[in-house]
Formats: structure tokens, C-alpha cells, sequence
């Protein structure tokens, strides 16, 4: 049963969970971001060789920088879409349980 609150806080802690800002660390948006830093690390990888042969040290690092860079630029847009959602939602009940 769930708390009469509409705080993420109070659901996750009525569900055993901890709420923390890593939980969205777990969601399918980051899975699809790791997967798309992969795929422009990859693909920046592939372009630097075919346009200027290069050590293959040196492609591993360059394609690895972008596919973090990737990664990280898309988790910190998906924490900023989260924190203007939680925003944007109207609170329906007070955290002691009584409507606003």
C-alpha cells in the first residue's frame, strides 16, 4: 500500500528503497544513453582512422573520451529533465497526509 504522500521520498522508503540521487542510475534512459556513448565512441573511432590512419592506442583513447563524454552529457540532460518534471507536477497531498 502506498503512503498517503506523494513525495518520491516517502514512496521509495514505503517501497525499501532509499532515495538518492544515483536512483536514476537504474532507469532504461541510462542504459540507452551508455549504449549511444558506446556507439559515438565507435563511430568517431572509425571516422579519425579512415580519415587519418592512426595508432590504434591512440583511436582506443579518442573513441573512449567521446563515448564518456557522450554518456555523461546525456545522464546530466536526463537529471535536469527529472529535476524540471519533479517541478512541474503539482503536489496533490501535504507529507502529513492532509490535501493542499
Amino acid at each position: 500500500m502506498q503512503p498517503a504522500v506523494d513525495d518520491p521520498h516517502a514512496i521509495m522508503r514505503q517501497n525499501g528503497e532509499t532515495h538518492s540521487r544515483w536512483h536514476h542510475l537504474s532507469h532504461t534512459a541510462t542504459s540507452v544513453a551508455a549504449v549511444n556513448g558506446v556507439i559515438a565512441g565507435v563511430l568517431v573511432g572509425f571516422a579519425a582512422y579512415v580519415v587519418a590512419p592512426m595508432p590504434l592506442p591512440v583511436l582506443a583513447v579518442t573513441a573512449a573520451l567521446v563515448a564518456i563524454g557522450v554518456f555523461g552529457g546525456l545522464v546530466m540532460d536526463q537529471e535536469r529533465r527529472w529535476r524540471r518534471s519533479g517541478e512541474a507536477e503539482p503536489t496533490t497531498f501535504l507529507p502529513d497526509g492532509a490535501r493542499p
